[in-house]
């Protein structure tokens, strides 16, 4: 038992550092695919410290738990509950859960959704991708829709 808790103790002292797992570190600079046709130009400052968590533009992901995070556009002002968690054993890409809540900035709206993607690096490039559905309701009725969102990034440190 005392040899059982040491290994506890060592293990929760020292975090795994970037070397065990992928650095996603860097700024990245690319174009994101969206649903509609177009293509937004993304920039993304990563910073991780060991493999535990990163911060992305500004915003702490501890990886396994769950951040909130206020957003929005000119149309809606939503609240993002998103998580990032290792996918596999080896620990070389992230996937992605998030649900959003808001309302359009009449008040007239309200907007709920849920989706999933993932993360990695191949070669100088990181890409992300993530497939979320959405459920629109107001005055006119409810209304559905999906995005399907794929980014490619290139570094440029």
């Amino acid at each position: 038992m005392k040899y059982l808790s040491f290994l506890f103790l060592i293990f929760f002292a020292f975090p795994l550092s970037a070397a065990d797992c992928t650095d996603f570190s860097g700024l990245w600079r690319g174009t994101c695919n969206l649903p509609n046709g177009q293509t937004d130009v993304v920039r993304w400052q990563i910073e991780q410290q060991d493999c535990s968590s990163m911060w992305v533009n500004g915003n702490k992901f501890v990886y396994g738990k769950q951040s909130v995070r206020q957003t929005g556009n000119a149309r809606w002002n939503v609240r993002a509950y998103e998580r990032f968690d290792w996918q596999d054993d080896v620990m070389d890409y992230l996937a992605y859960d998030v649900r959003m809540v808001g309302r359009d900035n009449s008040g007239l709206r309200s907007l709920q959704a849920a989706g999933r993607g993932s993360m990695e690096i191949e070669g100088d490039y990181l890409y992300f991708a993530s497939l979320i559905d959405y459920r629109s309701r107001g005055p006119e009725g409810v209304q559905y829709w999906t995005e399907d969102t794929r980014c490619s990034l290139l570094s440029i440190d």
